[in-house]
C-alpha cells in the first residue's frame, strides 16, 4: 500500500520529537535534509582530501625543507580555508616560521587558528605555541595566560605536559630575576654581614647570589644596592605521581619528577621540615659506611634531612631509577636537579609529603 504525501502537511516527527509546521512542506522537507547529509559527507570527504595533500608539505618540513613546507602550506589553505584540518596545516606552518626564526608570522599564523578555529581539535596546539612565542620574548603575562588555559582545558593531553613545563621555567626564571623595586632593595651598611642577611629574609646565599648575578656573595661593600625579594619556600611532594613542587609565598615555582618508597618502605606521610643539608653526603646503611662519590652511595651528590628520623631528600647513583617505587622511604631525585634545590632552600622550609 503506498502512501501519498499531502503537500499541505505539516512536518514530520522526527526521532520521537515534534518540530512544529514552519511553512516548509514534508517533501520539501525531506530534500532539505538529504541536502545537508550530502553536504556533511562533501565536507569530511574535502577534509580527506586535505590530509592526504598534507602528507608531502608535512615530509618536507619533518626534513627541514621549512620554506617549500610553507608554500605548499599556503597554497592548501587557499584551496580549502573552512575545512577542520586547515587548522592543522596552519598550526605546522607557524611551527616552520618558528623554526626559521620568524616569530611575527608564526604568531599570526597561531593567532589565525585561536580566533577562527576555537572549538577544533588542534586549538590546544595554538595556544602552546603562542605561550612559547610569548615566553621567548619575555612577554610573562600572555605567555602564563596562554599555558595555563592548555592545562587547564586539556589536562590529559600531551600538549598540557609540555605546557606544564615551559611554564614552570617561566615562573623559576621570575622567581630568579624578581622586581627591582624599593620594596625589594637593601643597601648594605656598616656592621652588616652575610650570615645575618640571609637570616633575617630566610634566604640562603647562593640563592641570593644568583638573584643578584653576584659571582662571590662573600665580598659586599658598604653602599652596595642587592635585591632581596620576599622569600617564603614549601616543599610539596606527591606520591600519587612521583613529584616534588616548589612553591614561594604559595605561588608554584617548579616541579620535580622523584623516585620514591617501596611498598614494603613507604616513604612518611605529614608536614616536615628541613634540618639539615649536607654536600656530597656519607651513607650509613646497615652497619656499613659508603664515602661520598663511590658508586655504592645510592645518596648522590647532596642530602636534605627532613624532621622525619632517618629520612630525607637526596640525590642518585643510578639516574635511571628516578619515578620509580625503589628507595627505602627517603626522596630521591637526579643530582642535578637535587643541587639546584639544595642551593635554594634553607632549614626550617616546609615539607609536605602526601599520598
Amino acid at each position: 500500500m503506498r502512501y501519498k504525501i499531502k503537500e499541505d502537511a505539516g512536518l514530520p516527527a522526527m526521532a520521537g520529537c515534534w518540530i512544529p509546521d514552519a511553512g516548509v512542506k514534508r517533501k520539501q522537507y525531506f530534500l532539505l535534509l538529504i541536502f545537508f547529509v550530502l553536504i556533511a559527507s562533501g565536507c569530511g570527504k574535502t577534509d580527506e582530501r586535505l590530509q592526504k595533500k598534507f602528507v608531502p608539505y608535512w615530509n618536507k618540513y619533518q626534513k627541514g625543507a621549512f620554506q617549500e613546507a610553507i608554500s605548499g602550506f599556503l597554497s592548501l589553505e587557499k584551496k580549502y580555508p573552512k575545512t577542520p584540518f586547515i587548522a592543522k596545516v596552519k598550526i605546522t606552518k607557524a611551527n616552520a616560521y618558528m623554526k626559521m626564526n620568524n616569530p611575527n608570522e608564526a604568531e599570526k599564523a597561531f593567532l589565525d587558528v585561536a580566533k577562527n578555529f576555537p572549538d577544533n581539535k588542534y586549538i590546544d596546539d595554538a595556544w602552546y605555541g603562542l605561550g612559547e612565542i610569548y615566553k621567548k620574548q619575555k612577554k610573562w603575562n600572555k605567555a602564563t595566560k596562554y599555558f595555563n588555559r592548555v592545562i587547564n582545558t586539556f589536562p590529559n593531553k600531551p600538549s598540557s605536559v609540555k605546557a606544564e613545563k615551559s611554564l614552570d621555567n617561566v615562573n623559576f626564571y621570575l622567581f630568579l630575576h624578581p622586581d627591582r623595586n624599593k620594596k625589594n632593595q637593601y643597601t648594605i651598611r656598616q656592621g652588616d654581614n652575610l650570615r645575618n642577611i640571609v637570616g633575617k629574609n630566610n634566604i640562603t646565599p647562593d640563592l641570593l647570589a644568583k638573584i643578584n648575578g653576584i659571582k662571590d656573595i662573600s665580598y659586599l661593600s658598604v653602599g652596595q644596592d642587592i635585591a632581596i625579594p620576599k622569600i617564603k619556600l614549601k616543599l610539596k611532594v606527591d606520591l600519587s605521581d612521583h613529584s616534588l613542587i616548589l612553591f614561594n609565598n604559595d605561588k608554584r615555582i617548579k616541579k620535580y619528577l622523584i623516585a620514591i618508597g617501596k611498598d614494603d618502605s613507604r616513604s612518611p606521610i605529614g608536614k616536615f621540615t628541613v634540618t639539615e643539608k649536607l654536600v656530597n653526603p656519607t651513607w650509613y646503611f646497615e652497619g656499613r659506611v659508603y664515602q661520598p662519590n663511590t658508586p655504592e652511595n645510592r645518596l648522590g651528590t647532596r642530602w636534605i634531612a627532613i624532621s622525619a628520623k632517618g629520612y630525607g631528600i637526596h640525590g642518585t647513583n643510578d639516574e635511571s631509577v628516578i619515578g620509580q617505587n625503589i628507595t627505602n622511604g627517603c626522596i630521591r631525585m637526579h643530582n642535578a636537579e637535587v643541587e639546584e634545590l639544595f642551593n635554594i632552600i634553607h632549614e626550617g622550609v616546609e615539607v609536605e609529603i602526601q599520598e
